[in-house]
């Protein structure tokens, strides 16, 4: 495999998995790469999610696990994609609303934008079209992060001025209302990478480069009260993302069957561009799709809330291990303890006893220091 030259990752924050088919775009990216359709994310909001994209390792080794410990990032630990790309003589850059929301070294232009700005709600087409030319522009290789937070901005604004203080409980008196208009948020997403994609084909950009549209997180549509937007129960609609990968010897119309991690990201690319992960950094919890893993693949995941019964935004407060049959959540406030076995495609109360019901729950004390803590206070 030839490492590309060129490198653009979009971000479609918060778009969930089955919002997909709002837009035709999406099936024409699977009949041109990699599909990968059932991806888990670390964290169901965009910071502690971005963190562990970006690292290929989870917020409690990164230290970013909450939604306002971005601070705590372990920099000095950590190596970011950017910094193994410019390390390999390519140019990087990002643009972005908050450069606080991913983790920013290595990267050696960052750029910002406010998402609710007039003049750049409606324009983040020709803002893109722009930088990508910029990017092309010397000739070098080059990495180019572009972040799309049209359902993000929308849903703000709304819980702004729709559904403010004791208006909330509107919001989840009509899901199906509020999926309707989602959709009408993601056909827009649709409508800018289908415009992008058409400005780097007419770049022959794909002759030696690679383009990864993926997605951080899913969202509520206000099934259950008190999840607005972020996973608040980790949920499977908040917790399921997607990637696709065009271009640098990714198949047109593979499509990888199982679960895969979004903390799988960077080592498939670092793998694509035939760079290893760096000996004196922490090692990615993430594994290359090149790369088969023994066993069932499974993922970390929790949250710190912003809302509902048991809020925590400066601490994760749910936590669980997730694979494609097994689900096991724990809630440290509550105490409150979950098996739950896929039957029939829904997950299913499992009881404590089941087999591999205790090495599941060894799994999550191993990844969480939080439930580790917990548990050895119980059995002390």
């Amino acid at each position: 495999m030839t490492a590309p030259r060129q490198i653009v990752l979009i971000l479609l924050d918060g778009l969930r998995a089955d919002a997909l088919d709002a837009h035709p775009v999406f099936d024409g990216l699977k009949r041109r790469g990699l599909f990968c359709g059932n991806m888990v994310t670390y964290a169901p909001y965009t910071t502690a999610s971005m963190h562990a994209i970006l690292t290929g390792v989870y917020g409690p080794r990164n230290g970013v696990d909450s939604y306002f410990s971005a601070a705590k990032f372990r920099a000095d630990a950590c190596r970011t994609l950017a910094q193994y790309l410019r390390a390999a003589g390519y140019e990087t850059a990002v643009d972005i609303n908050n450069r606080n929301t991913i983790p920013g070294q290595g990267y050696e232009r960052v750029t910002e934008y406010d998402e609710f700005h007039p003049d750049h709600r409606g324009r983040l087409f020709e803002r893109h079209r722009a930088l990508l030319a910029e990017a092309r522009a010397p000739g070098r290789p080059y990495l180019l992060s572009l972040h799309n937070l049209k359902t993000h901005t929308e849903l703000i604004q709304k819980f702004r001025e729709v559904y403010p203080g004791e208006k909330e409980s509107l919001y989840y008196a009509d899901p199906a209302r509020n999926e309707r208009e989602y959709r009408g948020y993601a056909r827009e997403m649709g409508d800018y990478v289908a415009a992008l994609l058409d400005d780097l084909d007419r770049a022959r950009f794909f002759r030696d480069g690679l383009l990864v549209v993926f997605s951080d997180h899913g969202c509520s549509y206000g099934e259950r009260p008190g999840e607005r937007m972020y996973g608040t129960y980790l949920n499977d609609y908040t917790l399921r993302t997607f990637a696709f990968f065009l271009g640098a010897g990714f198949a047109p119309g593979a499509r990888r069957a199982g679960l895969l991690r979004t903390v799988d990201l960077l080592p498939t690319v670092l793998d694509a561009c035939g760079l290893e992960p760096a000996g004196d950094a922490l090692e990615p919890d993430g594994r290359s799709f090149f790369r088969e893993e023994a066993g069932d693949r499974w993922a970390f995941v929790e949250t710190a809330p912003l809302a509902g019964a048991h809020p925590s935004p400066y601490a994760p407060n749910y936590h669980g291990v997730v694979s494609e049959s097994r689900k096991v959540l724990y809630h440290s406030e509550t105490d409150a303890l979950e098996y739950l076995a896929r039957e029939g495609g829904a997950w299913r109360a499992a009881p404590a006893d089941a087999p591999g019901a205790e090495e599941w729950l060894m799994r999550l004390c191993a990844c969480s220091p939080r439930v580790n803590r917990k548990w050895l206070n119980k059995a002390s």
